[in-house]
């Protein structure tokens, strides 16, 4: 895989959704992937960061991984709290946010997120994260060991279940409550992968 490193030090713009963008952020071409990754870069200070929907006239299409021991992505941030991801991100790779600061991460539009690999928000701060519907795929550790409570499935049953690949996801001993469709929860709890998390998988109706 071919990777083109480029630092982006830019101005503020009006994106859809957010008054503006994150200065200081560095983009990586991927030529496999057709699109610019975006990692913290510079912006190490940020509490909030808004990522753009493209970089130089090409889709921003997924969140690189970690590089080196908390470098590279947004791992081992100190200082992040929350991270705006546009609708073109498809990937968030491994480690992305392994022991990141980052309690919320939220997205722009119709989110088109389709995997969360290995490790990505291993040893978080993850409060609380909503699954875009248009999320297939989860692989292993993703959210393990971290202090995520809620974890928010907007996957409709008719489009299948999100596929958990590996063998370990989430913590089994915490109290973490995984929301699905009213009419998905005995499917999930049932379905493989997902039956070892049977005790945590509750109706989005009975959400405060």
């Amino acid at each position: 895989m071919k990777l083109r490193l480029v630092m982006a030090l830019m101005g503020l713009m009006v994106l859809a959704g957010c008054s503006s963008q994150t200065d200081g952020l560095e983009y990586f071409y991927d030529d496999q992937a057709g699109g610019y990754l975006v990692s913290i870069g510079n912006a190490t200070e940020e509490e909030e960061i808004v990522v753009p929907e493209e970089y130089e006239g090409e889709k921003v299409v997924g969140v690189s991984r970690e590089i080196r021991l908390n470098q590279g992505g947004f791992a081992g941030t100190e200082n992040l709290k929350r991270i705006v991801l546009p609708e073109t991100i498809t990937t968030i790779e491994r480690r992305a946010f392994v022991d990141s600061s980052v309690e919320e991460v939220k997205f722009r539009g119709e989110s088109k997120l389709f995997r969360i690999e290995r490790d990505a928000f291993r040893g978080s701060s993850l409060k609380s994260f909503t699954l875009p519907a248009s999320v297939y795929a989860i692989e292993d550790y993703a959210f393990y060991n971290n202090d995520l409570k809620e974890l928010i499935v907007e996957r409709p049953l008719d489009d299948g279940l999100v596929n958990l690949s590996g063998s370990m996801h989430f913590n089994i001993h915490s109290d973490l409550t995984i929301y699905v469709d009213d009419d998905a929860v005995d499917t999930y709890r049932r379905a493989e992968g997902w039956s070892r998390y049977a005790g945590m998988i509750e109706p989005i109706s009975e959400r405060d």
